[in-house]
């Protein structure tokens, strides 16, 4: 069996699909619950909230068949929503912003995963991780690249 942590540091494949999902309705908390049941659904990479034409969406890339991924998210209530992105920094992984993994460098997928879970979030991580987790006092949940949260997170 693979550890999750390795699953999660291994390279994404590089065909990824991404769409945006919508309730219909507008509400930042709606909007990171989305995240999270988003985040769960298998071959799901990474996760971000934000707006298209107006409305409220997660924007969620894949790796996988787009129709499993349309049924999952149909089957909790969300519909594809085409059109640009306008991330919503403030609202973007949630449950992540008032824990101390804000502090971890982690990779996208890692940051999907965990905030779809945060108590079993751990289970994420690798030993140098877990030691940040502990440790760490600078927040790097915004730096996008791993590398460069490492280096911002050592300063």
């Amino acid at each position: 069996m693979i550890p999750l942590v390795a699953l999660a540091l291994a390279e994404q494949p590089p065909e990824l699909g991404i769409v945006a999902f919508s309730r219909g309705y507008d509400a930042a908390a709606a909007r990171a619950k989305a995240e999270g049941k988003l985040g769960r659904v298998e071959g799901v990479t990474s996760t971000r909230t934000g707006f298209v034409k107006g409305r409220e969406v997660v924007e969620v890339t894949h790796a996988g068949d787009v129709k499993a991924l349309d049924a999952a998210a149909a089957a909790r209530g969300y519909s594809a929503l085409s059109g640009a992105l306008s991330p919503s920094l403030d609202d973007d992984k949630k449950q992540l912003q008032g824990t101390r993994f804000r502090f971890v460098p982690l990779t996208p997928l890692q940051k999907t995963r965990i905030n779809a879970g945060v108590r079993d979030g751990e289970k994420w991580l690798s030993p140098r991780q877990l030691e940040r987790l502990r440790s760490g006092s600078r927040d790097v949940l915004q730096v996008d690249d791993v590398v460069e949260a490492w280096a911002t997170s050592a300063r």
